[in-house]
């Protein structure tokens, strides 16, 4: 046993030791690897999917798909295993960005909400949010195919509004457009980048044109920014019959 009571196992997952943990997977005699647990309460494919370890998460995933892992059940309990932070597998590869491993894992991981331990109980939530959190569009595009991850597009836009993450909200509006889905019915998304000035992701929300939720906030938005050039136009007027002189200016607004 390793530091933080970290097995063989998930120090070969972490480092993508594929022929060492092939080896030590073919030694029966070892207890069950898939539920070796550390200090922190992960297992060797939490190691895998927290470092982005595709090759050794696929060696796992074929391992577990013999006896007695496999068992003839559609979902296995173990691949839903939380460590103490509340995090699944799936959860830590979403978190470390790895597309390959959401894609390994989309056919039997449990899509449940993340529940982040607190001290008043747990916040729950949904993967898609998780996922635009931290920006990493390519595991949303895989998460998109995933049960019912779609319904969370509206408030993963939310999210990727908030955080100013374009690659993300643009990712959400393209797949929205391809089914005919409106990915801000409430404008709440609208209503967050104007309200925390995220010109990028605004710009990219009201290029979704058949979005008919958004034509009456577009046109607000359309009529401020005149409203603004309007403004601008009266002070380069104002600035030009005092001169540029600040002190004229400070003189004409003391009156």
């Amino acid at each position: 046993m390793l530091r933080n009571g970290k097995t063989v196992m998930h120090h070969a997952a972490a480092e993508e030791l594929v022929i060492l943990m092939e080896f030590f997977l073919s030694v029966e005699s070892l207890p069950h690897p898939l539920l070796q647990i550390d200090l922190d309460g992960c297992t060797p494919l939490h190691s895998a999917a927290s470092h982005s370890q595709a090759g050794t998460a696929h060696t796992i995933m074929r391992y577990a798909v013999k006896p007695p892992f496999s068992l003839n059940r559609s979902r296995p309990k173990w691949l839903d295993v939380k460590n103490k932070d509340g995090a699944t597998v799936l959860f830590k590869a979403i978190e470390s960005g790895s597309p390959e491993i959401v894609r390994l894992l989309s056919h039997s991981a449990s899509f449940n909400a993340h529940e982040t331990p607190t001290s008043s109980g747990a916040t729950a939530m949904p993967l898609l949010p998780c996922a635009a959190q931290s920006d990493h569009f390519l595991v949303i595009r895989e998460l998109l195919y995933c049960e019912d991850a779609a319904s969370y597009v509206p408030r993963a836009l939310s999210v990727a509004a908030g955080e100013r993450h374009i690659a993300s909200a643009t990712e959400l509006i393209d797949w929205a457009m391809r089914h005919g889905c409106d990915p801000d019915p409430n404008a709440e998304a609208v209503k967050i980048s104007v309200d925390n000035n995220r010109l990028e992701v605004l710009s990219t929300l009201l290029s979704f044109r058949d979005n008919v939720q958004l034509e009456p906030f577009s046109l607000d938005v359309v009529a401020y920014t005149d409203f603004c050039r309007e403004v601008d136009k009266v002070l380069e007027t104002f600035w030009a019959d005092f001169g540029g002189d600040i002190c004229r200016v400070e003189l004409f607004w003391g009156q």
